[in-house]
């Protein structure tokens, strides 16, 4: 010990990570480590199911477990249900590349799995309540499917252009997609 109290390694070795065999490593498995990020909001079930995927992943391509997806991107896919590789790309710890290259089998597993629970997802409910409270929103979003202009849209709602341009940017805000490139090549 030293004469602050610590003790120290004398020699410490690493072990050599080409060598190493990550068929049984999981990370942030211990609360003790995890923080508990999570918070129990997460579907425990389906939570468990991501992790053996994972597992089968990492295996599959000889990875340790944590690089495919890490247990808080898990946990939030537990929570959210994302079900596109869009959806996949908005979970923390999920840029466009791991998507791409590891999200199809999540996504998969996670649509059947809300379709088989009968699961209603956080962004369905979003868009429902988004829709259920505006009218105007649905009458642009069916509009701008017609291609009809901006401004033929305005005049019939007796609202002026940077009005209905509001209202675009809060139904884009929302999550919802919409093509008015017809409008910009115009």
């Amino acid at each position: 010990m030293s004469d602050d109290g610590h003790k120290y390694l004398k020699n410490p070795s690493l072990q050599n990570f080409s060598d190493a065999n990550f068929e049984d490593t999981e990370t942030d498995e211990d609360d003790e480590f995890s923080g508990g990020a999570g918070g129990g909001a997460a579907d425990e079930h389906l939570f468990e199911l991501l992790k053996t995927l994972r597992k089968n992943v990492a295996k599959q391509k000889n990875l340790p477990p944590f690089v495919v997806f890490q247990d808080p991107s898990l946990e939030e896919m537990a929570t959210n249900y994302p079900i596109s590789i869009d959806e996949l790309k908005n979970i923390t710890g999920v840029g466009a590349g791991k998507a791409a290259k590891y999200g199809k089998p999540f996504i998969d597993m996670i649509k059947k799995y809300v379709e088989e629970n009968e699961i209603e997802r956080p962004m369905d409910l979003v868009v429902k309540s988004v829709v259920n409270k505006s009218g105007l929103k649905v009458y642009i979003i069916q509009n701008i499917d017609r291609k009809i202009s901006l401004e033929d849209m305005a005049d019939a709602k007796g609202m002026k252009m940077k009005d209905i341009i509001g209202e675009i940017e809060s139904i884009v805000a929302s999550g919802t997609r919409i093509d008015i490139q017809y409008y910009i090549n115009k």
